[in-house]
């Protein structure tokens, strides 16, 4: 059983021309403790604002919503009007993965679906040493 969060999986969007405007999605399982009844994990989305400040929201979801959420952020990227170039698929049980948002297909997004899914069914801990 993990002693601390553990960070799981990362999805870094990526626009070509710069980096000041990427955003990252970090998300860790939250450790189980009496009061869980079922595992939750914490979300760390981090963007740039309008004004140019970074800013990062913090939400805690269920297996069920993590992955409602993740499917629906794959399925936005092909229909958003200043979609990013890249999407960066970093995963704590696989080597990390790019993708180009003008290439998704279905199969793309159902391939970055198993990782994900793959990655959060998994017993992850992070060794130091």
């Amino acid at each position: 059983m993990p002693t601390a969060n553990t960070r799981l999986f990362q999805l870094h969007f990526v626009y070509k021309n710069t980096q000041l405007d990427d955003d990252e999605l970090v998300v860790e399982r939250v450790i189980q403790t009496p009061n869980l009844t079922e595992p939750m994990f914490r979300l760390a989305f981090t963007t740039t604002t309008n004004s140019g400040n970074r800013v990062t929201y913090r939400s805690y979801l269920n297996r069920h919503r993590l992955e409602t959420y993740v499917q629906s952020t794959l399925n936005s990227l092909r229909a958003d009007h200043d979609p990013f170039d890249i999407i960066q698929v970093s995963s704590s049980v696989f080597p990390s993965f790019m993708y180009k948002v003008e290439e998704m297909s279905w199969e793309m997004r159902e391939t970055i679906m198993d990782v994900i899914m793959t990655t959060v069914n998994s017993d992850v801990a992070r060794i130091h040493g």
